[in-house]
């Protein structure tokens, strides 16, 4: 009979946290548009970026570290937190180059920012939402961006994100970035991919590839890349990257 109650008890503990795991794919792949209720998402970056100058190059490198949360299955909710400048000079959210929002969950890694994110189209092959996002000054000006990213689930082993987002200070800067990542799961905890896009203003065609792996259960996502920030004029400007995504089941 004990034992029998003790069984209950853990089942009754752990069920939320395995039910979470199982709506959270191992692939990439077939990851969702939107964090499955009940997870968090912990994660920390590297971004080192080499641009011209006058003179001479110039060489930042960056760090950050964000949360997310999956608040009900097609509403997710995030915060970057610590975005630092570690070298040449140590700064707190001191702007730069970013990545995509289709790479990683942000929009830079270089700006204090909060996001929201709901999911309103969730088929088998095609997944639609829509973002708010909030980019706070450190020193620049504050930023809105509105988003509606597409995502893509091609067969087995393809993943396409792309859609449309739209920045703008509300004075003199503003852009739209349309982001194309493709993504191959050739097997399952294995992952590699293209990113690109165009931002409007400018323009600009930024060409990246990557590779990650995923570890463990609960599940830990760790991917890098070497990115040119725009194709056309190769790599005068370039980034290296690193992320590591912690999946944490309540």
């Amino acid at each position: 009979m004990r034992t029998t109650l003790m069984t209950l008890a853990l089942v009754a503990v752990t069920g939320g946290s395995a039910a979470a795991q199982t709506r959270m794919p191992v692939s990439y792949q077939a990851r969702p548009l939107t964090l499955p209720r009940g997870t968090l998402r912990p994660d920390v970056g590297f971004n080192l970026a080499s641009y011209p100058g006058p003179g001479e190059r110039h060489e930042r490198f960056y760090t950050y570290f964000g949360l997310g949360a999956g608040v009900t299955s097609d509403f997710e909710l995030g915060a970057l937190v610590v975005p630092l400048e570690l070298a040449p000079d140590f700064d707190y959210g001191d702007g730069g180059v970013g990545l995509p929002p289709a790479v990683t969950p942000w929009f830079g890694h270089n700006r204090p920012e909060i996001y929201g994110r709901y999911r309103f189209v969730d088929e088998e092959v095609v997944e639609i939402g829509v973002d708010l996002r909030l980019v706070l000054p450190a020193p620049d000006p504050f930023f809105l961006i509105v988003g509606v990213p597409f995502l893509f689930h091609a067969g087995d082993i393809v993943r396409i994100d792309t859609g449309f987002h739209l920045a703008t200070d509300f004075d003199d800067r503003t852009n739209a970035f349309l982001p194309f990542v493709l993504s191959f799961n050739p097997t399952e905890r294995f992952f590699l991919g293209l990113d690109s896009g165009l931002w409007v203003r400018g323009p600009d065609v930024p060409l990246g590839f990557f590779v990650g792996g995923t570890l463990g259960r609960p599940l830990v996502d760790l991917k890098g890349g070497v990115r040119m920030v725009d194709a056309e004029h190769g790599f005068r400007t370039w980034q290296i990257w690193f992320t590591a995504d912690f999946f944490v089941f309540l």
